[in-house]
């Protein structure tokens, strides 16, 4: 089986403590209005890479802290990931996990696959963007979404994060491509051209 990713990134500062690769996956079915990440829904393959090639680009950068994984929608995914992130876990890398489900929908359905990848998860940010709640909170786009350290990794980084405010970094590659990353829901509407996320 193969993880059907949407877009990574080798290196990002606004997706969880440290420089760290993030992975947004292909496939949602919340379809959150105003989701910052519409491109993100269609269920169809648009990359597809085995767990073992994702690991292996991952541990080849040597600079991050660990993987930050978004979408989309993760838990769709959740068997493939948990493969993945165990490996990253057992070469120290942290393990961030965004979720449009709410901790009890996940908690409560009580599946294997959904348990293995809450397992290897240091910090779960879980819970479906809500338009009315929109928020500069750290690493939340919308004031019900939860944070839950799943893990000792990040748990000094509580009060920063019920503090520190979103924020953005925008890439711009060789080719003029333009990347932003992060929280920009406070300050760019989702279908402003020219911008991929």
């Amino acid at each position: 089986m193969m993880v059907n990713l949407h877009a990574f990134l080798d290196a990002s500062t606004e997706n969880g403590p440290g420089t760290r690769a993030v992975i947004w996956v292909q496939g949602c079915t919340l379809a959150c209005p105003g989701c910052f990440n519409p491109d993100t829904h269609d269920l169809a393959i648009r990359q597809a890479i085995s767990t073992h090639d994702l690991a292996a680009h991952l541990l080849a950068l040597s600079n991050i802290e660990g993987i930050t994984i978004s979408g989309g929608e993760p838990f769709l995914q959740a068997a493939l990931l948990a493969e993945l992130c165990a490996i990253m876990q057992q070469h120290d890398r942290g393990v961030i996990v965004f979720s449009g489900f709410t901790y009890d929908q996940l908690i409560q359905a009580n599946r294997p696959d959904w348990n293995a990848l809450l397992a290897v998860t240091d910090l779960l940010i879980a819970g479906p963007f809500v338009q009315a709640e929109a928020c500069d909170l750290a690493l939340r786009g919308s004031r019900n979404q939860t944070l839950h350290f799943l893990s000792g990794r990040y748990a000094a980084y509580r009060e920063q994060f019920d503090h520190e405010a979103n924020s953005v970094e925008i890439m711009i590659d060789e080719t003029g491509q333009v990347t932003m990353t992060g929280f920009p829901s406070m300050l760019i509407a989702p279908e402003s051209p020219g911008l991929k996320m």
